[in-house]
């Protein structure tokens, strides 16, 4: 499945959520993918989010409630709230990687089986991809970063409900940097200046976009060529999209 499809999924689904929303249309029913929209008695998902932080929480249920189309039916702030939360039933729980108590892949087999009929999306705040290998297999039906677009989340969200196993591009991408060694993978810095000689800028380009010095610039475009074995510019970009970092 492409990163387009899940997108195009969502805003199908989301036009439909918003003509029953503003009285243009019947309730969603559909025995396929759709079906999963009967959660409340607008036909929206309803939807458990849990995570430790507040405002981390207030935000995931504005947006949810909003742009997403969604009933959130409960928040969560550790494992055993969460647990009570269960009991509605939810179409999808959204969980942090980092909820106290709940313990990785066993706290995920928990959910299942308080919520069988249910999805899960794992909400990570960790961006090493180690750590987002090891989270996928903990079992969740997707993986969200928490600094995404909103629109990446509602698109993972409509992706799981629909029954499929998702992973945002931004997983997918920092997954794929794994088979680079430490003294290989780019710094932040390294990684924009990368990506904007990718978008055909000039060193001078790249300064004024970044807003630092020509000579710093091409400091980091050597260190990032040196990094990657690279000795020109159409190496670089060959090597750099090889290992999943454009």
């Amino acid at each position: 499945m492409t990163g387009e499809e899940p997108k195009a999924l969502a805003a199908v689904l989301l036009t439909r959520l918003a003509d029953n929303h503003a009285g243009q249309g019947d309730a969603v029913q559909s025995s396929g993918p759709l079906a999963f929209l009967a959660g409340d008695d607008r036909g929206r998902p309803t939807v458990v989010v849990a995570d430790h932080h507040r405002l981390v929480r207030q935000g995931l249920v504005s947006v949810l409630a909003g742009q997403g189309g969604c009933a959130v039916v409960a928040e969560a702030d550790d494992w055993t709230a969460l647990a009570a939360a269960l009991s509605a039933r939810p179409a999808v729980v959204i969980v942090a990687s980092r909820l106290p108590g709940l313990e990785g892949a066993p706290g995920i087999a928990r959910i299942r089986a308080a919520n069988p009929d249910g999805r899960v999306l794992l909400l990570g705040n960790d961006p090493a991809p180690a750590a987002l290998i090891r989270q996928d297999g903990w079992g969740a039906d997707g993986q969200v970063l928490e600094n995404e677009d909103a629109a990446v989340l509602i698109a993972a969200l409509y992706a799981v409900l629909a029954g499929q196993r998702h992973q945002s591009p931004e997983v997918l991408r920092l997954c794929a940097t794994e088979g680079l060694l430490p003294e290989q993978t780019p710094t932040a810095r390294e990684r924009q200046v990368l990506e904007l000689i990718a978008a055909g800028l000039s060193n001078k380009a790249i300064a004024r976009e970044m807003g630092i010095s020509v000579k710093t610039v091409e400091k980091h475009r050597d260190s990032v060529m040196r990094k990657l074995n690279a000795h020109n510019a159409a190496s670089l970009l060959l090597r750099a999209r090889d290992s999943g970092l454009l």
